[in-house]
């Protein structure tokens, strides 16, 4: 019986730690209030870098690898629909 409580705690602990990413994400979006979305578009090699940060109502993501390290910041905008179509297109 005890050895199917740990291997229980092993596996509650792995999925913990596989989506650790994902969850430290949608923490620092709710705590930011804003809807945060990962890269489309992800070098091949790079990796999230420890938890996201959330300062000021805005989440910043880390990725590195050997070589080096990037970031996406992202954060609130003031603009709505309008100004986008005005201002942007």
């Amino acid at each position: 019986m005890l050895s199917v409580s740990v291997a229980g705690l092993a596996v509650l602990g792995y999925l913990t730690y596989i989506n650790l990413p994902d969850l430290s994400v949608k923490l620092a979006a709710m705590q930011a209030g804003i809807d945060i979305a990962y890269p489309s578009y992800q070098p091949q090699g790079y990796e999230i870098k420890g938890l996201i940060s959330n300062k000021d109502g805005a989440v910043a993501i880390a990725y590195n690898n050997k070589s080096g390290e990037y970031h996406v910041n992202q954060q609130k905008s003031s603009w709505d629909s309008v100004a986008v179509i005005s201002n942007y297109i």
